[in-house]
């Protein structure tokens, strides 16, 4: 499900502000039907000078209607057309990429990897989602109907408990839509979706895919080997045939603690071993072990790694300490073959006190080095940002948001305070290391609004690096407010920015753009027009007062 920020900066960048200056700030009121809400394309040609912006006002399923609007590069009007036309013909004469539909009226062969619910054996389904789109109601009906199933097995013919699955194409996820209206956000070009349940994972070319599975051996092992046999298996989609495995054995019992697929395709996991050291290991799309290393624990707590994050510079992966000494491995072996899902243990971790954060970073020959701070040393490290009055960062639980690293190489992380046992969301904080995982500075700043949409949904936080300094800004978008339902549904979005600076030693105030009268567009709330010059993009509360403000940074 993607939200705001998979839109806000799709050109790979974190948004960087030195000095930024506001060059020009406009608002328009289009004529007609077109609404914020039903912007459905904006475009920035520098070659023309000019700015586009469609908006669908109305479609049935030949024809559809809509206004082009046209400013040029300075923001000042130009012109409008109206569009009555069918689908085809618009998208070719104004080159539009969205598309009108969220489902196509086809079949789409699939294969599902489950978990029995009783013992975790790995269970391969196949069959395909009949999806067909009601041009009155405007919601796919999603039906997922299996053909064939198999239960995987060793090649000794083990048991197979399920621990993680992915595909040789990129996993999509399909989940049923029902008919009770939702406010979410699913993608790029959709900004109110319907209510959905259930979980079916697609191959894009089931026909010819693959997938991959790890699995952990339960049958034909002692007490003492529990979590020291696990198997790597690959299975074609469309035959339900296994295609190849290999063995992952441990010298002692080992748990996985994580797992994440990489940008290459592989899937890097972690494993917690019973000597009490981590194994880092990745496995490539033909079931080989691609890498795998041994580091020793800086500490004896437990480790809940909340994310792994791949940068040129390497990856790192990182995450809360526990505070409970030890990991009690005889227990978490007796836990991970009764329960139903091996990341059910995860849940306990989340809920224990924390002792810190640690860091890990990887390189191309393998573990550099893995730092861990104390929840002291936050407290110890804490800049104040001005005009404000808040506190350091405690130990409280978190939803990490974001990595990035700054010109210097040093490693900023962005999180927020969950409270009420993980169920909210609270106040932003950021953490600052230099490029060894040494903690420089932390932050913490309180949400300006407190609603029924933030405190349930994560607020989105970008960092980018200024062209011409040194410095990183740290903008925090908040959320005023959502309209939920209806033709204008939309989160109130405006961004506030302060500017760290001086190897984070210091920030300078929060600045808010738009003046809480403006909000940005949950598909195209900012726009590069150039290296240092963005286009935000919003509406007004009821959507129907265009806004428009053109930053220059640096």
């Amino acid at each position: 499900m993607k939200r705001l920020l998979a839109t806000i900066f799709a050109f790979a960048l974190a948004i960087n502000l030195n000095a930024q200056q506001i060059l020009k700030e406009v608002t328009f009121d289009p004529s007609g039907k077109a609404n914020i809400a039903n912007l459905k394309e904006v475009q920035v040609d520098n070659e023309k000078n000019e700015i586009r912006m469609f908006f669908l006002t109305k479609s049935t399923e030949k024809r559809l209607k809509g206004e082009v609007l046209y400013f040029d590069l300075d923001l000042n009007y130009k012109n409008s057309e109206k569009v009555d036309e069918t689908l085809d013909a618009v998208k070719e004469k104004y080159k539009l990429k969205f598309s009108l539909t969220g489902c196509s009226e086809s079949k789409d062969p699939l294969m599902t990897i489950e978990s029995n619910m009783m013992n975790g054996q790995v269970v391969f389904k196949k069959g395909y989602i009949q999806r067909f789109y009601n041009w009155n109601t405007g919601l796919c009906d999603d039906r997922f109907k299996v053909e064939d199933k198999v239960k995987p097995k060793g090649d000794a013919g083990e048991s197979v408990k399920l621990i993680t699955w992915w595909t040789q194409n990129e996993i999509m996820n399909y989940q049923r839509l029902s008919s009770n209206a939702k406010y979410s956000y699913w993608s790029s070009t959709t900004t109110v979706s319907q209510g959905r349940g259930g979980n079916v994972r697609q191959l894009i070319d089931a026909e010819n895919g693959d997938a991959l599975f790890v699995g952990l051996v339960t049958s034909k092992s002692t007490d003492s080997q529990k979590g020291m046999n696990y198997t790597i298996q690959k299975y074609s989609a469309s035959k339900l045939e296994k295609l190849a495995e290999t063995d992952l054995k441990f010298d002692v019992p080992a748990l996985p603690i994580y797992k994440q697929i990489l940008l290459n395709g592989n899937m890097a996991m972690v494993f917690f071993r019973k000597d009490s050291k981590y194994e880092y290991l990745e496995i490539d799309l033909d079931a080989k072990i691609a890498a795998r290393y041994q580091i020793n624990s800086n500490t004896t707590q437990k480790w809940l790694i909340n994310n792994i994050d791949e940068t040129p510079e390497g990856t790192f992966i990182h995450g809360k300490l526990s505070a409970a000494n030890k990991y009690n491995l005889d227990k978490l072996q007796d836990e991970l073959m009764m329960t139903q899902y091996l990341w059910a243990t995860r849940d306990k971790l989340e809920g224990d006190k924390t002792w810190g954060y640690q860091i890990m970073k990887m390189g191309q020959d393998g573990v550099e080095w893995i730092k861990s701070t104390p929840i002291a040393e936050f407290q110890q490290k804490f800049t104040v940002p001005p005009g404000e009055k808040t506190k350091p960062y405690d130990g409280s639980r978190l939803k990490i948001t974001g990595l990035q690293l700054t010109k210097t190489k040093d490693i900023l992380i962005s999180a927020q305070i969950r409270t009420k046992g993980g169920y909210e969301y609270g106040d932003v904080v950021a953490f600052y290391y230099d490029k060894n995982g040494n903690l420089l500075n932390s932050y913490l700043t309180k949400l300006r609004d407190k609603n029924d949409y933030n405190k349930t949904t994560s607020t989105e936080v970008s960092f980018y690096n200024s062209p011409s300094t040194n410095d990183t800004y740290w903008t925090i978008f908040e959320a005023a407010g959502a309209k939920k339902r209806g033709e204008t549904a939309r989160v109130l979005y405006y961004p506030r920015i302060t500017r760290i600076q001086d190897g984070g030693k210091s920030l300078s105030p929060f600045v808010e753009i738009g003046k809480r009268q403006y909000f940005l567009d949950d598909n195209f709330p900012v726009n590069y027009m150039s290296p240092d010059t963005y286009l935000y993009l919003g509406a007004s509360k009821n959507g129907k007062n265009l806004w428009l403000c053109k930053i220059k940074f640096d």
